[in-house]
C-alpha cells in the first residue's frame, strides 16, 4: 500500500491548493506568473488565511544555514501551534 502524504491532511496545504486551482480556473492559462501570484494573495486574504507573500530568509537545510544569500519562497504560512505535526519544529511552511 502506498504511504499517505502527511501534507495531504494539512488544512493549510489543502486550502492553498484549492485556492490556487480556483485562481487558475478563473484567470486562465498562459499569463505571467506574477498575475497568478497577486490573484492568489487576494484569494488567501479574502479567505482569512494568514500568510506572507515572498518572504526572504536564510536557507536552512538539516540545521545547516547556507550563507550565499537569502531565498525567497512564493508564500509562507505559520501553522497554529496546537495543530502542528509532532515532527514539525515550528518553522513556517513555505511554498515555492
Amino acid at each position: 500500500m502506498k504511504p499517505k502524504s502527511q501534507s495531504a491532511d494539512d488544512p493549510i496545504t489543502r486550502a492553498f491548493i484549492g485556492h490556487a486551482m480556483k485562481v487558475h480556473s478563473s484567470v486562465g492559462p498562459g499569463l505571467d506568473e506574477e498575475i497568478y501570484h497577486q490573484e492568489l494573495v487576494a484569494a488567501l486574504t479574502a479567505a482569512g488565511i494568514s500568510h506572507l507573500s515572498k518572504p526572504r530568509r536564510d536557507l536552512v537545510y538539516r540545521g545547516i544555514v547556507f550563507h550565499f544569500g537569502k531565498t525567497t519562497a512564493d508564500f509562507s504560512f505559520v501553522q497554529h501551534p496546537k495543530k502542528k505535526h509532532p515532527a514539525d519544529s515550528g518553522r513556517p511552511t513555505d511554498y515555492l
